[in-house]
């Protein structure tokens, strides 16, 4: 019987790195190999993604801002504008929820971890599906683009391209996107190993790659204390291993391997408490797909 080598790694987590820092900084998103609890997200910003600067924590409006009524369900352009448009025509994001909380607003660092668990999960939600993984991406639209955001959270949806160079402009709805098997259609590929690489870089699931995203979720609720990597291991590892084999087709493989990332103590004390689950070929690249490969010769898919 074929058996596959079951790889758990802590660090810090690729859908972190994706909301946290925004896709496309630098070489892609890192994925940290056995790095530990207290590995940190990466920084920097994106063509087409919330920067850095745009997301930091801050309660009060811009002198030039104007009053603006957010909805669920609203298409909006690129940033700096954040104009509304209609969903038909190119857009880049999309409002998934607009929550009247003004939790922490005293405080703009607890703020900012609130507002982040709080879009991961309603961002999940308005997409019918486990988003952490995928490439729909969620976040907090920026404090500085919502003059009331002291009283209420606006998270918004968008597409990142395959290959990792920015925001799709997209022509309809992401509303229940990933319902049934829709999440992989946007599941995230790498080029490199999910459990191990300290710098794989996301790539079309269509081109050469080695890891395929099969699943993700959050993990424990909002004030969970960090766990620490062996809580999380096992955690992960109760999720991921039976994903990760019905990704496959139901069996067990020596030449394909279950791997998971998840969060570590930066990511979680900034609001995300994420592990997605990957599957990976164990040498060289695929084209194909693994999923339902079952015991098909992987030689069917380089």
């Amino acid at each position: 019987m074929m058996k596959s080598k079951t790889v758990l790694t802590v660090g810090t987590s690729l859908a972190s790195l994706l909301l946290v820092a925004g896709c496309g900084s630098g070489g892609g998103p890192t994925v940290g190999a056995a790095s530990g609890p207290s590995a940190q997200p990466s920084s920097g910003g994106a063509p087409g993604s919330p920067s850095a600067s745009s997301t930091s924590p801050s309660s009060s409006p811009s002198p030039t801002s104007t009053a603006v009524s957010f909805k669920a369900g609203q298409c909006l352009n690129d940033q700096p504008s954040w104009t509304d448009v209609p969903c038909d025509g190119p857009h880049f994001y999309e409002v998934a929820s607009v929550v009247k909380d003004s939790k922490y607003a005293g405080d703009l660092v607890k703020r900012a971890a609130y507002r982040s668990s709080v879009c991961d999960e309603k961002v999940g939600e308005y997409l019918d599906g486990p988003a952490y993984g995928s490439l729909l991406l969620g976040a907090p639209l920026p404090v500085a683009a919502d003059p009331d955001n002291s009283r209420q959270i606006v998270c918004v949806a968008s597409q990142q391209k395959a290959d990792d160079s920015g925001v799709v402009a997209r022509t309809s709805s992401l509303k229940g996107a990933l319902r049934g098997n829709g999440f992989f259609a946007y599941r995230m590929c790498l080029d490199g190993k999910a459990s191990s690489s300290a710098n794989v870089k996301l790539v079309s699931c269509t081109g050469p790659h080695v890891s395929e995203a099969t699943y993700g979720f959050i993990m424990g609720k909002w004030g969970d204390k960090f766990p620490g990597a062996a809580s999380i291991n096992q955690t992960s590892l109760n999720t991921c291993e039976a994903k990760d084999k019905a990704y496959v087709g139901g069996v067990t493989r020596d030449d394909i391997s279950f791997a998971q990332n998840s969060s570590g103590q930066g990511p979680w004390d900034k609001g995300h408490r994420l592990t997605v689950c990957f599957v990976q070929v164990n040498s060289g690249t695929v084209t194909g797909t693994m999923r339902n490969l079952r015991h098909k010769s992987i030689s069917s898919i380089r």
